[in-house]
C-alpha cells in the first residue's frame, strides 16, 4: 500500500503514519476509539473489522477508499 494513502488515513484519524502502517501489517491493534474512527473514515468497514484486524477486508476497503482533498483537510 502506498505511503501517501497511509499518511492521509493517519491525518484523518489523528495518529501517525507509522501507527497506521503497524495496524495494516497486523503488528498493532487499534483501541476501540481508533477502530471507530477508522471505520468512519474508510467507508464500508465496520469497527469489528478493525478490532479483529481482518487484514484482507481492510485492504479491500482501503483499495476502494477514495479520500477527497476536502476530507483530508
Amino acid at each position: 500500500m502506498k505511503q501517501g494513502i497511509q499518511k492521509m488515513l493517519a491525518d484523518q484519524v489523528g495518529v501517525s503514519a507509522p501507527m497506521i502502517n503497524m495496524i495494516l501489517r497486523g503488528k498493532a491493534r487499534p483501541s476501540y476509539d481508533l477502530a471507530k474512527k477508522l471505520s468512519e473514515v474508510v467507508e464500508g468497514t465496520d469497527v469489528i473489522v478493525w478490532l479483529e484486524l481482518d487484514l484482507g477486508e481492510i485492504e479491500r476497503a482501503i483499495e476502494r477508499w477514495n479520500p477527497s482533498p476536502e476530507k483530508a483537510a
